[in-house]
């Protein structure tokens, strides 16, 4: 009986049955293997698993140094809806937000690590001070989420950037991730009808 689907169909036919009997021969010939070593195969992950398992009750019982999620509760329990959140470095975003949901504006900032001519290590922070100076205006506070590789020097050059529009009013540690709040000196209320 011929073909009424024309020439295109017929072709697309022709071009799908070796790539189907392909996959038919070698679904067929993977379960012949599979059945064969069954046996041993049941066994392989059993035996690997064995390896992990002191390593993984050991992470459980240590804890880890980064407590995100007392962190993100902290947050939720003490933010209001109109502050800001400010990730240092960005990607602290990401287990920040994991665990922590509200309504806040968010923006992240990377520091950049610079080598001084006498090889002292310095950050470079590169703000858009007019980012935050919108900011300062349209909320309240803003809370900075930081972790590890943000060090005194990075904290003293992003304090000097925010001080003509923040002031520091608290700042807590759990473990090796921190919250800072603070508070717009230029807090103009939220914007009118």
């Amino acid at each position: 009986m011929p073909d009424d689907d024309g020439p295109a169909m017929s072709t697309t036919r022709i071009r799908s049955r070796p790539a189907a009997m392909f996959v038919a021969i070698r679904a067929r010939r993977d379960s012949c293997r599979a059945s064969a070593t069954s046996e041993i195969s049941g066994k392989r992950p059993a035996a690997i698993a064995s390896f992990n398992v002191p390593a993984l009750v050991n992470l459980y019982r240590t804890g880890t140094p980064y407590d995100w999620r007392a962190l993100a509760h902290f947050v939720r329990d003490n933010a209001r809806t109109d502050d800001f959140i400010l990730f240092v470095p960005a990607f602290a975003r990401i287990p920040f937000e994991y665990y922590f949901e509200g309504p806040q504006k968010r923006m992240s900032v990377n520091p950049r690590e610079v080598i001084s001519a006498n090889r002292q290590v310095r950050f470079k922070t590169q703000i858009n001070v007019g980012k935050f100076a919108a900011v300062a205006r349209g909320h309240p506070r803003m809370w900075i989420i930081a972790t590890i590789p943000i060090g005194e020097e990075a904290r003293k050059e992003i304090a000097k950037i925010l001080a003509p529009y923040f002031r520091e009013v608290e700042g807590k540690s759990f473990g090796l991730v921190y919250a800072f709040r603070w508070e717009s000196r230029v807090y103009e209320g939220p914007p009118g009808p």
